[in-house]
């Protein structure tokens, strides 16, 4: 059902293609899985930059492992220089591209080459050019478009975008439009990310909302809020992203309990038990901190900006 797997399994099919997919069980056995990948013979890879960070971590993946390797695609998550050069070094004769695309538009619908000079003159790297028949525009507050450089609201246009969400009204409301181009009148989805152009490539600056995207996964912060709030002796809480390089590799839960805890061991094993009743694996957080109190705005709402800069502190 992942909107990904449409490009993966059609288009390798449609080709004459074979699919070599990962049995789940494999990821916890790395040494397994690596001679299972050098099996496969396989020649395009598309995954998350996080799962191919993780196959660095041994070092038999290189050109040695997979010689046929000529293609990595990445989508779902910040691609970042770091990652590039790694590839560059283990496999030399293959090309990565760097794809944009959310669930709205399916799939990826912009993409980019990640070649030495792009790679050398831009950190970040960009998620490339719209494909044909489809326009990405930076707008601001009032759908007005942006000039280059400005940061707005990335808007994707084209026959692509989806007719809207499954009897919700309300929210289709909120994130479609259309829009006429040349005469002709086209879908407009308003992603809530963050974008701008630079040079003809467009640019991706996270979120506007509380949305997120984590190991290719989207989530709503807020949702894992109300679902942890809805836990035994839990008064507060609100979930942060941690950040490294970039990019979003973990969650972290502040919460104030309702009554004083006697062990923080037990009460995170216990939090964890009690979400996993209620959200997915790739939800839950992965730090617990216990806190008095959480820092307030002036309208009572928990001010993250600030709950932030004092854990940096």
């Amino acid at each position: 059902s992942f909107d990904l797997s449409v490009m993966d399994l059609y288009l390798s099919l449609y080709t004459g293609g074979t699919l070599w997919a990962i049995p789940k069980f494999l990821q916890k056995d790395m040494e397994q899985m690596y001679a299972y990948i050098g099996d496969s013979g396989a020649d395009v890879w598309v995954s998350t930059p996080s799962f191919a960070e993780m196959a660095f971590m041994d070092e038999s993946f290189a050109e040695s492992l997979l010689p046929q390797m000529r293609l990595f695609l990445f989508c779902g998550e910040t691609l970042t220089n770091q990652t590039v050069t790694k590839l560059n070094n283990a496999f030399p004769r293959a090309e990565v591209f760097n794809t944009y695309g959310p669930t709205e538009s399916t799939v990826a619908i912009t993409s980019v080459y990640i070649s030495e000079k792009i790679k050398n003159a831009y950190n970040p790297l960009p998620i490339g050019t719209a494909k044909p028949g489809t326009w990405v525009y930076i707008m601001d507050e009032n759908n007005q478009i942006l000039p280059d450089g400005e940061k707005g609201e990335i808007v994707i246009v084209g026959d692509s975008v989806s007719i809207g969400y499954w009897k919700n009204p309300s929210k289709n409301a909120e994130m479609f439009d259309t829009m006429q181009i040349d005469g002709n009148t086209y879908r407009l989805y308003h992603t809530h990310d963050k974008g701008y152009y630079q040079n003809g490539q467009l640019f991706y600056c996270g979120r506007i909302d509380l949305q997120i995207k984590m190991h290719g996964y989207r989530i709503e912060l807020e949702d894992i809020e109300s679902n942890l709030l809805a836990c035994e002796n839990v008064e507060r809480a609100v979930i942060l992203p941690n950040i490294q390089d970039g990019e979003i590799t973990s969650l972290s839960a502040f919460v104030v309990p309702k009554q004083s805890i006697c062990s923080t061991l037990k009460e995170r094993q216990r939090l964890r038990t009690e979400l996993k009743k209620r959200l997915p694996e790739y939800m839950i957080p992965k730090k617990f901190v216990f806190r008095e109190s959480l820092p307030v705005t002036t309208n009572g709402k928990v001010d993250r900006k600030k709950l932030e800069a004092e854990e940096k502190c």
